[in-house]
C-alpha cells in the first residue's frame, strides 16, 4: 500500500472549495449593500445641495426684494399657485436737486414660477436638467395674520410666503430615479 501525503483527496477540494463559495457569497451580498447606499447616500445628498442651491437663490432675491404687493398665476391641479409675482410700484429716492425724500414709480417684478419641471426666478433657471422640480406650491394659508388688505382675490398686500419645493432627479431619459424631497421656506413682507 502507498502513503502519498503529498496532494490532497477529492474530498478535501470539494469542501474547500464549498467553503471559498459561502465565503465569496458573503462578501458579495456586503459589497452589494454597501455600493447601493454609497450611490442612495451619494444620490440624496446631491439632491439636498441641488434644492439647497434652488431655496438660496430664492432667498437670496426675496430678501433683496422690496414687494409693495403679490399677485398669483392660476392655480395648479392641486389648488396651489405655481407662480407667483411679487410687485414692487413705488421705490423712496432723494431728489438730487431738491435734495427731499420723494416716491418714485418703478414697476419691478419677481417673478418665481415652475414650467415643466424647471423652476424660474426672474426668467432664469434654477435647477440643473438633471433635476425635475415636481412642485412649487406657493401658498397663503387663510389664517388672519397671514395676508391682510386683500384688495381683490389675487393679491396681497401684508403676507407670509410659504414656499415648498417638492424635487426629485431623473436620468437622462425623463424617469424618475430617486424619491420626492420635500423642502419649505417662508419669507415675510410689509407691503403698502
Amino acid at each position: 500500500m502507498v502513503t502519498n501525503k503529498k496532494g490532497i483527496t477529492l474530498t478535501e477540494l470539494l469542501a474547500y472549495l464549498a467553503i471559498i463559495g459561502v465565503v465569496a457569497a458573503l462578501l458579495t451580498g456586503t459589497l452589494v449593500f454597501a455600493i447601493r447606499t454609497y450611490d442612495r447616500v451619494q444620490g440624496q445628498g446631491a439632491l439636498d445641495n441641488e434644492a439647497s442651491n434652488i431655496m438660496s437663490n430664492i432667498l437670496n432675491t426675496l430678501n433683496n426684494t422690496s414687494a409693495d404687493y403679490i399677485t398669483y398665476c392660476p392655480q395648479n391641479d392641486s389648488g396651489n399657485y405655481a407662480c407667483v409675482d411679487l410687485v414692487n410700484e413705488t421705490e423712496w429716492t432723494i431728489d438730487s436737486e431738491l435734495g427731499i425724500i420723494v416716491e418714485e414709480n418703478v414697476d419691478e417684478h419677481t417673478i418665481i414660477k415652475i414650467e415643466n419641471g424647471i423652476i424660474y426666478l426672474n426668467q432664469q433657471p434654477l435647477n440643473n436638467s438633471n433635476y425635475y422640480v415636481e412642485a412649487l406650491d406657493i401658498d397663503l394659508p387663510n389664517l388672519q395674520y397671514e395676508c391682510r388688505d386683500v384688495s381683490s382675490g389675487n393679491v396681497c398686500y401684508h403676507f407670509v410666503l410659504k414656499i415648498r419645493l417638492s424635487i426629485y432627479r431623473i436620468n437622462e431619459n425623463g424617469e424618475k430615479i430617486s424619491k420626492t424631497a420635500v423642502y419649505e421656506n417662508r419669507f415675510s413682507f410689509i407691503g403698502k
